[in-house]
Protein backbone atom coordinates (compact mmCIF):
# COMPACT_ATOMS: atom_id res chain seq x y z
CA UNK A 1 0.00 0.00 0.00
CA UNK A 2 3.04 2.28 0.91
CA UNK A 3 4.39 1.81 -2.71
CA UNK A 4 1.62 3.25 -4.16
CA UNK A 5 0.97 5.36 -1.86
CA UNK A 6 4.01 6.89 -3.01
CA UNK A 7 3.66 6.41 -6.29
CA UNK A 8 0.50 8.86 -6.21
CA UNK A 9 2.22 11.70 -4.49
CA UNK A 10 4.80 12.02 -7.20
CA UNK A 11 1.93 11.69 -9.84
CA UNK A 12 0.67 14.60 -7.98
CA UNK A 13 3.75 16.70 -7.75
CA UNK A 14 4.17 15.76 -11.59
CA UNK A 15 0.77 17.20 -12.36
CA UNK A 16 1.46 20.15 -9.99
CA UNK A 17 4.40 21.03 -12.25
CA UNK A 18 3.09 20.55 -15.37
CA UNK A 19 0.39 22.86 -14.31
CA UNK A 20 2.36 25.67 -12.89
CA UNK A 21 5.04 25.06 -16.21
CA UNK A 22 1.86 25.66 -18.07
CA UNK A 23 1.01 28.93 -16.01
CA UNK A 24 4.44 30.20 -17.38
CA UNK A 25 4.19 29.21 -20.62
CA UNK A 26 0.35 30.30 -21.02
CA UNK A 27 0.90 33.97 -19.03
CA UNK A 28 4.11 34.43 -20.86
CA UNK A 29 2.32 34.38 -24.60
CA UNK A 30 -0.63 35.79 -23.48
CA UNK A 31 1.96 38.96 -22.81
CA UNK A 32 3.64 38.59 -25.59
CA UNK A 33 0.59 37.71 -27.59
CA UNK A 34 -1.14 41.05 -26.80
CA UNK A 35 1.50 43.18 -27.53
CA UNK A 36 0.18 44.65 -30.64
CA UNK A 37 -3.30 45.05 -30.00
CA UNK A 38 -2.74 46.52 -26.45
CA UNK A 39 -1.99 50.27 -26.77
CA UNK A 40 -5.74 50.01 -29.37
CA UNK A 41 -7.47 48.07 -26.12
CA UNK A 42 -5.67 49.85 -23.62
CA UNK A 43 -6.66 53.22 -25.28
CA UNK A 44 -10.70 52.24 -25.88
CA UNK A 45 -10.78 50.98 -22.07
CA UNK A 46 -8.98 54.35 -21.01
CA UNK A 47 -12.25 56.20 -22.90
CA UNK A 48 -14.78 54.19 -21.28
CA UNK A 49 -13.15 53.80 -17.53
CA UNK A 50 -12.32 57.87 -17.25
CA UNK A 51 -9.70 57.76 -14.40
CA UNK A 52 -10.64 54.31 -13.21
CA UNK A 53 -7.66 53.09 -15.94
CA UNK A 54 -5.20 55.42 -13.88
CA UNK A 55 -5.80 53.10 -10.43
CA UNK A 56 -6.36 50.20 -12.08
CA UNK A 57 -2.99 48.63 -11.13
CA UNK A 58 -3.39 50.16 -7.66
CA UNK A 59 -6.51 48.60 -7.58
CA UNK A 60 -5.48 45.17 -8.32
CA UNK A 61 -2.52 45.30 -6.04
CA UNK A 62 -4.66 46.20 -3.31
CA UNK A 63 -6.89 43.18 -3.95
CA UNK A 64 -3.75 40.89 -4.32
CA UNK A 65 -2.36 42.56 -1.23
CA UNK A 66 -5.62 41.65 1.13
CA UNK A 67 -5.34 38.45 -0.04
CA UNK A 68 -1.82 38.37 0.93
CA UNK A 69 -2.57 39.25 4.18
CA UNK A 70 -5.63 36.78 4.74
CA UNK A 71 -2.97 33.96 3.72
CA UNK A 72 -0.41 35.25 5.93
CA UNK A 73 -3.10 34.91 9.06
CA UNK A 74 -4.20 31.95 8.04
CA UNK A 75 -0.93 30.35 8.10
CA UNK A 76 -0.10 32.30 11.32
CA UNK A 77 2.75 34.32 10.25
CA UNK A 78 4.75 36.26 12.41
CA UNK A 79 4.75 40.33 12.59
CA UNK A 80 8.21 39.92 10.58
CA UNK A 81 5.93 38.82 7.81
CA UNK A 82 3.46 41.84 7.84
CA UNK A 83 6.08 44.22 8.35
CA UNK A 84 7.76 43.01 5.22
CA UNK A 85 4.42 43.29 3.27
CA UNK A 86 4.68 46.64 4.45
CA UNK A 87 7.85 47.53 3.36
CA UNK A 88 6.75 46.05 -0.18
CA UNK A 89 3.51 47.55 -0.52
CA UNK A 90 5.11 51.16 -0.10
CA UNK A 91 8.03 49.89 -3.00
CA UNK A 92 5.10 48.88 -5.57
CA UNK A 93 3.61 52.91 -4.44
CA UNK A 94 6.39 54.52 -4.80
CA UNK A 95 7.36 52.06 -8.24
CA UNK A 96 3.62 52.99 -9.80
CA UNK A 97 3.92 56.65 -9.02
CA UNK A 98 6.88 56.99 -10.90
CA UNK A 99 5.47 55.49 -14.06
CA UNK A 100 3.88 58.39 -15.60
CA UNK A 101 1.17 56.15 -17.84
CA UNK A 102 -1.33 53.74 -16.21
CA UNK A 103 -0.83 51.06 -19.14
CA UNK A 104 3.35 51.15 -17.75
CA UNK A 105 1.77 50.68 -14.29
CA UNK A 106 -0.36 47.35 -15.37
CA UNK A 107 2.72 46.12 -16.97
CA UNK A 108 4.92 46.62 -13.74
CA UNK A 109 1.81 44.72 -11.98
CA UNK A 110 2.28 41.84 -14.75
CA UNK A 111 6.14 40.88 -14.69
CA UNK A 112 5.60 41.15 -10.48
CA UNK A 113 3.15 37.66 -11.16
CA UNK A 114 5.05 36.66 -13.58
CA UNK A 115 7.98 36.31 -11.32
CA UNK A 116 5.57 34.43 -8.73
CA UNK A 117 4.55 31.82 -11.37
CA UNK A 118 8.08 31.69 -12.54
CA UNK A 119 9.49 31.02 -8.82
CA UNK A 120 6.70 28.27 -8.61
CA UNK A 121 7.25 26.88 -11.44
CA UNK A 122 11.70 26.42 -11.15
CA UNK A 123 10.94 25.07 -7.48
CA UNK A 124 10.34 21.64 -8.51
CA UNK A 125 14.14 21.62 -9.67
CA UNK A 126 15.56 24.36 -7.62
CA UNK A 127 14.96 24.08 -3.70
CA UNK A 128 16.98 26.09 -2.35
CA UNK A 129 17.96 30.44 -2.70
CA UNK A 130 19.08 29.77 -6.25
CA UNK A 131 15.26 29.22 -7.48
CA UNK A 132 14.98 32.54 -6.38
CA UNK A 133 17.65 33.68 -8.44
CA UNK A 134 17.01 31.70 -11.38
CA UNK A 135 13.38 33.10 -11.41
CA UNK A 136 14.96 36.84 -11.83
CA UNK A 137 17.10 35.89 -14.06
CA UNK A 138 13.97 34.16 -16.06
CA UNK A 139 11.83 37.41 -15.49
CA UNK A 140 14.54 39.79 -16.83
CA UNK A 141 14.98 37.59 -20.25
CA UNK A 142 10.92 37.53 -20.09
CA UNK A 143 11.43 41.32 -20.07
CA UNK A 144 14.18 41.82 -22.32
CA UNK A 145 12.04 39.45 -24.68
CA UNK A 146 9.00 41.40 -24.59
CA UNK A 147 10.75 44.87 -25.69
CA UNK A 148 12.71 43.02 -28.50
CA UNK A 149 9.12 41.95 -29.77
CA UNK A 150 8.15 45.50 -29.30
CA UNK A 151 11.31 46.57 -31.19
CA UNK A 152 9.72 44.71 -34.68
CA UNK A 153 6.42 45.91 -34.06
CA UNK A 154 5.69 48.69 -36.30
CA UNK A 155 3.34 50.46 -33.40
CA UNK A 156 5.64 50.17 -30.51
CA UNK A 157 9.10 51.08 -29.37
CA UNK A 158 11.95 49.46 -27.73
CA UNK A 159 12.45 51.35 -24.14
CA UNK A 160 15.62 49.98 -22.16
CA UNK A 161 14.02 51.42 -18.95
CA UNK A 162 11.32 49.21 -19.88
CA UNK A 163 13.46 46.34 -19.19
CA UNK A 164 14.67 47.36 -16.07
CA UNK A 165 11.41 48.58 -14.79
CA UNK A 166 10.04 44.71 -15.96
CA UNK A 167 12.88 43.40 -14.02
CA UNK A 168 12.29 45.80 -10.58
CA UNK A 169 8.86 44.62 -10.50
CA UNK A 170 10.25 41.09 -10.80
CA UNK A 171 12.47 41.61 -8.00
CA UNK A 172 9.89 43.02 -6.05
CA UNK A 173 7.30 39.54 -6.67
CA UNK A 174 10.26 37.15 -5.50
CA UNK A 175 10.99 39.65 -2.74
CA UNK A 176 7.31 39.06 -1.57
CA UNK A 177 7.72 35.59 -1.79
CA UNK A 178 10.87 35.47 0.64
CA UNK A 179 9.80 38.08 2.93
CA UNK A 180 6.78 37.52 3.65
CA UNK A 181 5.50 34.43 2.28
CA UNK A 182 8.54 32.05 3.15
CA UNK A 183 7.30 28.87 1.50
CA UNK A 184 8.67 25.81 2.73
CA UNK A 185 11.07 23.74 0.40
CA UNK A 186 8.79 22.52 -2.31
CA UNK A 187 5.77 24.07 -0.92
CA UNK A 188 3.83 27.35 -2.62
Amino acid sequence: MRLYSGNLHLKRLKNREILDWGIVIFYTCLIYITLPVMPGLWYKFVQRAGNFADYLAAVTLAVFGLAIIFYLFVKEKGIRNFVWLGVLALAYAFGLSRLKLSIERIHFVEYGLLSIFVFRALRHHLKNKSAYVWSGIAVFCFGFLDEGIQYMLPTRVYDTRDVIVNGIAGILGLLLIGLCIQPQSGHM
